[in-house]
């Protein structure tokens, strides 16, 4: 398990999760690990993703977090849980969704293909 200050455009935290064995050894690369909301998700979950504009705000979500990563994650941390493999085909069954909803990108006439 990972937790990390997020790097992205707006204040949050990651926390991801990822068996050991498949860990990477470039810290950054971050493409086989599963967040947290995923895992709830799979879970029948939803996390609640609130504005973090204030300082209180940012760490009553930090609290509700570490609460949820307790329930969701340490289970795996533990070796009580072993599923892993089927939240794995969970996220790509959805990103396969995700793909196949995306219309097809009509480009406008007066651009040629060998420009893309």
């Amino acid at each position: 398990m990972r937790v990390r200050r997020g790097t992205g455009h707006r204040k949050d935290i990651l926390i991801t999760l990822l068996p050991t064995v498949e860990r990477s050894a470039d810290l950054g690369d971050l493409s086989k690990e599963i967040g947290l909301g995923v895992i709830a998700k799979f879970r029948g979950e939803n996390l609640a993703e609130p504005s973090l504009a204030t300082q209180e705000e940012y760490f009553r979500y930090s609290e509700n977090l570490a609460i949820a990563s307790e329930r969701l994650l340490v289970p795996y941390l533990q070796g009580n849980k072993t599923d892993f493999s089927e939240i794995k085909a969970f996220v790509a069954k959805n990103a396969e969704k995700a793909v196949s909803e995306i219309p097809e990108y009509r480009f406008p006439k007066n651009v040629r293909k060998e420009w893309i």
